[in-house]
């Protein structure tokens, strides 16, 4: 089940920070209502999972939000995998950035690094690791990016 933490800025953003598992529990209701001002930016980082049914009711919630600007920042590895299998679900939402897994090819060191959301971003800000070797994506970069 998520969980929600918030912040409201003078500017009339709502900041909302999506812990836990999105799944059929979802409250809906209970992110719409954190809503103020014109503008929902939604940190993404600490989704641990997506169910089927969750993603319908994260996506009604979204869709629901018709007032205000939706932005989604750090989005998690499981939720990229879902933006680029699904590429038009969130079509209205401006997705600036996703949170990734990186790992070192020399020492084995490992660590989550924040990319801009666009093709390519896996490779031209790919973090250095403290041994100074640059970090590679643990995966496939078109698995988490479009």
């Amino acid at each position: 089940m998520s969980t929600f933490v918030h912040t409201y800025l003078s500017d009339g953003t709502t900041q909302v920070s999506v812990h836990g598992k999105i799944d059929e529990r979802f409250d809906e209701r209970a992110l719409r209502g954190l809503l103020r001002g014109n503008r929902l930016v939604l940190d993404l980082s600490q989704v641990t999972g997506i169910t089927s049914m969750g993603l319908q009711a994260f996506t009604r919630c979204i869709d629901g939000i018709k007032r205000s600007q939706v932005v989604f920042v750090d989005v998690s590895p499981v939720l990229a995998r879902q933006l680029c299998i699904l590429p038009g679900l969130f079509s209205a939402v401006r997705i600036e950035s996703a949170r990734l897994p990186f790992s070192c090819p020399r020492c084995g060191d490992e660590r989550d690094h924040t990319v801009p959301f666009e093709r390519g971003a896996a490779d031209r800000h790919a973090p250095c690791c403290s041994c100074g070797t640059p970090m590679e994506l643990d995966g496939v970069a078109e698995q988490f990016l479009p």
